[in-house]
């Protein structure tokens, strides 16, 4: 294996004029970078999604048509609730 002495070895030699021929664009360092890049990009992106989120087919009141368990806690706010509840606290 070949020792590397510098930075321009390690990354190679970024010079702009590589930038105007697509083909010598192919064969330089920056289509090394630029590819890398972008695939981190597109993993990154592609990491970021989850699964499932929470099941829309069912109704509040309604009996579900099997056992469900969440994978994860969820918290789901319904204000006008609350606000009643509060509202019949602070009169009892």
């Amino acid at each position: 294996m070949r020792e590397i002495h510098s930075w321009k070895e390690l990354f190679g030699t970024f010079r702009l004029k590589d930038l105007l021929s697509f083909r010598r664009f192919l064969r330089s360092p920056w289509w090394g970078w630029f590819s890398f890049f972008v695939w981190v990009a597109l993993l990154a992106y592609i990491l970021s999604f989850e699964g499932q989120g929470l099941p829309t087919n069912y109704q509040v009141g309604k009996v579900a048509n099997k056992t469900l368990k969440a994978d994860r806690n969820y918290e789901i706010l319904d204000y006008t609730t609350t606000e009643a509840n509060r509202r019949e606290a602070r009169q009892g």
